[in-house]
């Protein structure tokens, strides 16, 4: 059974936006995405030890999830933390590591680049962004996680996501 929801994929790709459409229309627990807060507040360059810190306030709000009675919906996660560490820095973080190796029934969906880039000074791949796209893939397939590659315009990444027919209970308005 699906625990988990983890929406991954590269820069500006629609993670967050359908990200925040899932959690006005369903009963989850939300983790937002911790990188973009801490980043924003800095005023100097990050190094590996920052991407360190993002990774373990990152995994611990996934882990603070389990202990709720709702789905566990988070923007970004393990899989963007790995890759961004080895393209970034070539190098690895435990705690990412081992969160993927004991992944707790998760379904991954893994936003195809196909939205117009959007710029923002935290971004850095406007053009690398289906190479990135393929090695989240790739990384997908080769663990057999499983995951579902969502693409179009919003309005198809949420039918796409309706179809899946998960098992959420929608908010009461």
């Amino acid at each position: 059974m699906v625990k988990q929801i983890i929406v991954t994929g590269p820069e500006s790709s629609g993670k967050t936006t359908i990200v925040h459409w899932l959690n006005n229309q369903f009963n989850v627990f939300l983790v937002e995405e911790y990188a973009r807060t801490y980043l924003e507040a800095r005023t100097t360059a990050y190094t590996f030890e920052d991407l360190e810190h993002i990774a373990t306030q990152q995994l611990g709000s996934m882990e603070a999830g389990f202990n709720q009675d709702l789905m566990v919906l988070s923007d970004t996660g393990p899989l963007v933390l790995k890759i961004w560490a080895a393209e970034k820095f070539g190098k690895q973080i435990p705690a990412v590591e081992h969160y993927l190796a004991s992944d707790r029934a998760s379904l991954y969906l893994l936003c195809a680049p196909d939205m117009p880039w959007e710029a923002d000074p935290l971004r850095e791949h406007p053009t690398d962004r289906q190479r990135l796209f393929d090695l989240y893939e790739q990384y997908l397939k080769a663990s057999a996680l499983p995951y579902v590659v969502l693409q179009g315009n919003m309005e198809n990444r949420q039918q796409q996501v309706k179809d899946l027919k998960l098992p959420l209970i929608e908010r009461q308005s």
